[in-house]
């Protein structure tokens, strides 16, 4: 699906840094045209099969010929009233389009000099009015995201983003550095929003976690302090906490004595990070690229999941070459860049977010939970297993406020994935609307704790029949046959709306395999490759012959 980009300059070199980046060509619409592009349902705008709109105003052009005056606060807000207008048009009739909005940044210099942080003559204060309509608007429109160009700029500076001379010859604002880092920050922004993020951060402990070698130099000996470079460390843990507070599982995998390491670093003053702060551990002299595949197994992810953080060029060149799709950024050569490299370079890249559920708080729990319960597994049988965690699930129907989870669930999950479909939480909010879709959500709790939502479905239907056209369920609760509860669950929901027949289809990946017989595992005759139908009652007496021992034995 094409990317689209609207401005009210040239915008054309973005073109040429956006291929360099394997991105799709992007339509530019003609210099001055945006707002006719974005109402005029004959444009060819509203004819492009478009997955993303890129909307990039410059003020100075927005304001015109007020940019040397001082406009009234009304003045300010009739500028972008026009276009949030058009825009507010465009999104209703492209709800599944993803909308992204350059944070608008005025020049840091004015005509009125020093006034403008001395007096009531205040440029910035326009500056940040307009920003605050744009995040109004964004809140009012679920496939609407705003860019913050403006911390871009701050960033890297105006004049290294700025290049008058091109405005005047091309109507072109930026360097090619600017472009290219426009670009780039574009390209993190799509990576978030279609919930392409890296789930697990893996980190080195000697040289990297802190400074020194634990083994060589003992606990007084490494560098991690208060002052200097052992500051720089506690700085790094710090973001690394932080980190983890969103959502981010931590692991680790060092080449070290496991004993020294966890003695250190719950007995040290200075460690900001704590053992159990470490979802996996992988702490012992074996090969690091098979520690990562351990470590996968313990969570039950892939490898493509993580980032790798350490300081040894060896030991990454080695998990690039074995483990492509892991993350292996360069690791900073001065403990002083450690924080600027870890936001910049690792977040922005690897770890993006645009939304934030409760299930995104509480993920380093829900994960150490499920090592517990992994453990449990291990001593009994799946019978008992699944009897002894005294399992109960909510299903929850077309909850707007269960949009984004739905929506990440549909983005992050592969293994029990019957379509791979994606979706945003434009598209997820769309179906909602519709009287002939049903969004399903099915919510987890044992004796362990409270999981939140980890299956998904989308059910269309017609008269008396239904199509499944999504059914997934979070990795995290596979081999409890809870994708069997969850079906029970939405047949009885779909009988008494009067739904007799159920029709549904799988979708082969590489990854999704594990799913592949789950419909002909409930009684559903196979239609052709890959659909399956069945009457709902036949469906469900087959279910609830296979499921009725798991339910007696404590799946509520």
């Amino acid at each position: 699906m094409k990317l689209a980009v609207v401005s009210n300059i040239n915008m054309d070199p973005l073109k040429l840094h956006l291929k360099k980046m394997n991105a799709p060509t992007p339509y530019f619409c003609a210099y001055g045209q945006h707002l006719l592009e974005l109402i005029d349902r004959k444009s060819a705008l509203y004819n492009l099969d478009l997955g993303t709109l890129f909307v990039h105003l410059d003020a100075e052009e927005l304001l015109k010929d007020d940019f040397f005056r001082l406009p009234r606060e009304a003045q300010v807000d009739a500028y972008l009233e026009e276009l949030l207008a058009a825009l507010h048009c465009f999104c209703g009739e492209h709800p599944e389009v993803s909308v992204i909005i350059s944070s608008i940044v005025l020049p840091p210099f004015s005509f009125v000099s020093y006034l403008d942080g001395n007096s009531d003559y205040n440029p910035s204060a326009i500056e940040e009015r307009m920003n605050r309509e744009l995040r109004e608007f964004t809140a009012g429109h679920r496939n609407v995201f705003i860019l913050d160009f403006h911390r871009l700029v701050r960033l890297h500076g105006y004049r290294a983003f700025h290049d008058e001379k091109y405005w005047y010859l091309g109507r072109i604002k930026y360097t090619q550095a600017g472009f290219k880092t426009l670009a780039e920050d574009l390209a993190s922004l799509l990576y978030a929003i279609r919930g392409s993020a890296k789930k697990v951060l893996v980190l080195d402990l000697d040289n990297t976690l802190w400074g020194g070698v634990l083994g060589e130099e003992g606990p007084n000996g490494v560098r991690l302090s208060e002052d200097g470079a052992g500051k720089a460390y506690r700085d790094f843990q710090k973001c690394i906490r932080a980190l983890r507070s969103v959502g981010v599982i931590l692991a680790l995998n060092s080449k070290n004595n496991e004993h020294e390491v966890r003695q250190f670093m719950e007995q040290s003053t200075m460690m900001v990070l704590k053992y159990d702060d470490f979802v996996a551990r992988k702490i012992n002299w074996e090969n690091k690229v098979d520690n990562l595949n351990e470590i996968a197994s313990d969570l039950n992810l892939s490898t493509d999941c993580m980032v790798l953080i350490d300081d040894n060029p060896a030991e990454r060149a080695l998990v690039r070459k074995y483990l492509p799709g892991v993350g292996v950024p360069e690791f900073p050569p001065d403990a002083a860049m450690l924080k600027t490299w870890f936001l910049s370079e690792v977040v922005y890249r690897w770890f993006p977010r645009v939304r934030l559920t409760k299930e995104d708080l509480k993920k380093s729990e829900q994960y150490e939970r499920n090592v517990r319960r992994n453990t449990l597994g291990d001593r009994l049988n799946l019978q008992d297993f699944i009897a002894s965690l005294q399992i109960e699930l909510k299903l929850i129907k077309n909850d707007p406020q269960t949009v984004t989870r739905i929506a990440q669930l549909t983005q992050k999950t592969n293994q029990f994935n019957l379509t791979t479909h994606r979706y945003t939480d434009a598209d997820i909010a769309h179906y909602m609307e519709s009287d002939r879709i049903a969004i399903y959500g099915l919510e987890y709790e044992d004796k362990f704790g409270m999981e939140g939502i980890v299956g998904a479905a989308v059910i269309k239907c017609h008269g008396d029949s239904a199509h499944i056209s999504d059914l997934l369920l979070s990795c995290r609760v596979l081999g409890r046959n809870v994708e069997y509860g969850f079906l029970i669950e939405m047949l009885r929901d779909l009988q008494d709306s009067g739904i007799k027949r159920i029709t549904a289809e799988y979708v082969a990946s590489p990854r999704n395999v594990i799913a592949k017989e789950f419909y002909a595992n409930c009684g559903m005759c196979l239609a052709g490759v890959g659909k399956f139908e069945k009457d709902t009652d036949s469906v469900l007496s087959h279910l609830q012959k296979i499921y009725s021992n798991h339910h007696a034995n404590g799946v509520k």
